[in-house]
């Protein structure tokens, strides 16, 4: 019992790191500029750990220009195969563009919130029931 106990704890006070990083990255891709791409190609990279590949990415952007560019970070094996469409986010802040090769990713932070938020409702509607209706 202390174990699971302990896990909903943690999944609660997780909450309170994940509201913000959930809402930022919320903000940031809801306001980007989006292109459509197609990865062409994958650049490898090697380090420490081993090798990864990054994902060369070529889309139209608002110019009506062809660009290409590699994304980072770099992953084993590739996060997309030759030929995939991606989604392009450009943040027009000057930095590097972002592609939002895994969509499920994103999508877990939001599982992440709404099972946390579950969480801390369990913790602490015991002690509201306790304070609105056994304390009057």
């Amino acid at each position: 019992m202390w174990f699971i106990r302990a896990v909903g704890l943690v999944l609660a006070v997780s909450l309170f790191f994940c509201i913000p990083h959930v809402v930022k990255k919320h903000n940031a891709l809801r306001t980007a500029a989006q292109y459509d791409g197609i990865v062409v190609g994958h650049k490898e990279h090697r380090d420490n750990n081993g090798i990864s590949y990054a994902l060369e990415v070529e889309y139209q952007g608002a110019d009506f220009k062809t660009h290409t560019f590699v994304n980072h970070p770099a992953t084993n094996p590739p996060a997309k195969v030759i030929g995939d469409r991606v989604r392009i986010f450009d943040h027009g802040d000057g930095k590097r563009l972002e592609v939002l090769a895994f969509q499920t990713m994103y999508l877990g932070y939001w599982i992440w919130f709404c099972i946390s938020f579950c969480a801390f409702g369990c913790f602490i509607a015991p002690t509201l029931m306790e304070l609105i209706y056994l304390k009057r």
